[in-house]
């Protein structure tokens, strides 16, 4: 319960009013709808107003759940500190929701998940996971180390998507893999296609945003660039280093790079008083 400690009425609606207000603007913030207890109780004890556990985050907490975890009620968000404290409450409930339904999260005080993810049981969360938005993480996927999902991504079963790694509005088949250093965007990617070190789906050209294909099996080398719009597909290759900007036919190798020219008896340049930084 939250005791509204003033003396005359007015004082009191005005309280309970800033504290009606916290609650809409913290849910809306988290993306939750809620739901206000209208009746305002007074205190068998002191007369005070109470606030009967008045918020009710949907699909995620229940009234009871409010009431064990605030003991206290909720207090309003009137400083920066209590603003971060209530950020923090928030964030725990959600880490904790997940890890009750099976998810592994090696460490919860660095991982980040929002209001409206859904995490299948037997994933594992490593270090530093952020992920928000509407995101649908299948089972037995892994995921980070500092792995940011960003909204509208679905992942099927025993995805991994590994250290800094980022994928936004993208959908994974199962088994798919990116170990590191990636970025896909508006991409489709298909069961057990593999992502090298580096690579990119460069889905924005400045004005519009398009979208990459990758089919089942396909091999995306190390530091390739993917100009969308482009397929590759199954079971295609891209050689390290290319920058595709046509389709890859099925089991093709596409090798999309200028022929290496070396220079004989090159020297660096040397530094001097006058041009050095």
């Amino acid at each position: 319960m939250l005791y509204i400690k003033e003396h005359d009425s007015l004082s009191r609606k005005i309280c309970f009013k800033k504290v009606l207000d916290w609650i809409q603007d913290t849910a809306a913030l988290y993306g939750y709808e809620t739901a206000v207890v209208p009746d305002l109780p007074a205190s068998p004890l002191s007369g005070d107003l109470t606030l009967p556990a008045p918020v009710i985050f949907s699909g995620l907490l229940t009234t009871e759940d409010i009431t064990g975890v605030f003991p206290l009620g909720c207090l309003p968000v009137d400083t920066p500190e209590r603003l971060q404290r209530a950020r923090q409450t928030m964030r725990t409930l959600i880490v904790e929701h997940h890890i009750q339904n099976g998810v592994d999260i090696v460490d919860p005080f660095t991982t980040f998940i929002g209001p409206d993810v859904t995490i299948g049981k037997g994933t594992t969360l490593l270090p530093g996971v952020v992920i928000h938005g509407n995101v649908k993480i299948g089972e037995g996927c892994e995921l980070g180390p500092f792995t940011h999902v960003r909204p509208d991504v679905t992942m099927g079963g025993n995805v991994r998507l590994g250290a800094f790694v980022e994928a936004k509005n993208s959908v994974f088949g199962e088994n798919a893999q990116a170990s590191h250093l990636t970025y896909i965007g508006d991409s489709d990617v298909g069961k057990r296609a593999s992502f090298g070190c580096g690579s990119i789906t460069v889905n924005y050209n400045g004005a519009k945003k398009f979208r990459t294909v990758i089919e089942d099996d396909a091999f995306i080398g190390c530091n390739t660039n993917l100009i969308a719009p482009v397929t590759v597909g199954k079971g295609a290759f891209t050689a390290a280093g290319s920058t595709i900007t046509s389709d890859v036919p099925e089991k093709n190798l596409a090798i999309a790079r200028k022929r290496q020219i070396n220079k004989e008896n090159w020297h660096r340049p040397e530094k001097t008083a006058n041009n050095e930084q």
